[in-house]
């Protein structure tokens, strides 16, 4: 089983890099293989340094570098509520609802990936990712597949998997992985292989996110109970946002992976 480790927003901003040392170190420790970072539209000119020194130390200790590409055309997920800057710069590309108009999501309007310009624009972001920043695996993070038009969830299926295949032609050693949106109003299946290198339910993404007390206090149990599960991948965010408790959170997270990995 590989550790993934949600490293949401720790690089924006100003960065303090003996601090990501000693957080990747730690999370290496913990038995991590894997660190995916939220990585917005506007990150490749606005944190791109930033971005490239968390890469650099993550290679020293070892650590596999992902990504999410968070509310890209305001289709993705992620750990933030923002809204796509690509979307409110072509609106005429944005879904329109059944009067005809412009949808909106609880992060404002999303684009059509239907829309060719919508395609380049994701075609170019990707480029940037795994071509500048060299990150070796993506993950589609619940994506919001809205009602478009006549498409239905065969077209969106139909995106992906042609999506997927132009990448992994032009990056053949990248991974690519597939989270459900359960809230999405377009469905797809995420466990074919064409969607998800490991079908969804043999990956087990460990929201710890909003927790209060009584909850942090059950993470234990709760942990040991998805573990039986025997995922094939187990994802969890490093210090989740809006936590009672974010050290013992953490401090019991982190001692149950070390234990598993004994």
């Amino acid at each position: 089983m590989r550790i993934n480790c949600f490293y949401q927003s720790k690089f924006a901003y100003t960065i303090v890099p003996w601090q990501i040392r000693e957080d990747l170190q730690r999370i290496k420790d913990s038995g991590a293989d894997i660190l995916t970072l939220n990585v917005l539209e506007q990150d490749h000119k606005a944190a791109n340094e930033n971005i490239r020194l968390v890469l650099a130390e993550a290679e020293k200790v070892g650590l596999e570098t992902w990504f999410v590409p968070e509310r890209w055309v305001g289709i993705f997920g992620g750990v933030n509520d923002f809204p796509s800057v690509f979307t409110i710069k072509n609106m005429h590309t944005a879904v329109r609802d059944e009067k005809g108009g412009i949808l909106q999501t609880e992060v404002g309007p999303v684009s059509s990936l239907f829309h060719e310009k919508t395609q380049s624009f994701l075609r170019k972001k990707l480029k940037e990712c795994f071509k500048s920043f060299g990150f070796k695996g993506v993950i589609w993070d619940r994506p919001y597949l809205p009602i478009d038009g006549k498409h239905t969830a065969i077209d969106y299926t139909l995106f992906f998997e042609k999506l997927n295949t132009d990448l992994r032609r032009q990056y053949p050693s990248i991974s690519i992985y597939w989270r459900n949106n359960s809230h999405s109003p377009t469905p797809i299946d995420g466990n074919a292989s064409s969607i998800s290198d490991i079908p969804t339910d043999k990956i087990v993404f460990f929201n710890h996110q909003n927790y209060i007390s009584e909850q942090t206090n059950k993470m234990e149990t709760e942990l040991a109970e998805l573990f039986k599960q025997q995922p094939q991948m187990f994802c969890y965010y490093d210090y989740p946002a809006n936590v009672v408790a974010p050290q013992k959170s953490m401090e019991i997270l982190e001692q149950f992976l070390k234990n598993h990995k004994r």
